[in-house]
């Protein structure tokens, strides 16, 4: 697989999870956590990702509210 599948896959990959292990990561497309590490500085020093400790979180996740909260935001405002 080449770079830039890989840094696509990653990304498409946390935009829909929003966080990830490095172990995760790799799992996902296939290639070693080495290679994965490596992929996620270059998404990180492009602005896409945050690196966490074992990890990455995306930056601007897609705009759908989890049910969560929007659980937590109806709850809050019935009860004002």
């Amino acid at each position: 697989m080449l770079a830039e599948e890989r840094l696509a896959r990653i990304e498409s990959y946390l935009q829909r999870v929003e966080i990830a292990s490095l172990e995760e990561l790799a799992r996902e497309v296939g290639a070693s956590v080495s290679t994965v590490r490596r992929d996620v500085s270059q998404l990180a020093e492009a602005g896409v990702v945050r690196r966490t400790h074992g990890g990455a979180r995306i930056l601007q996740p897609r705009s759908q509210p989890k049910a969560d909260e929007y659980i937590f935001s109806s709850r809050l405002d019935q009860q004002a």
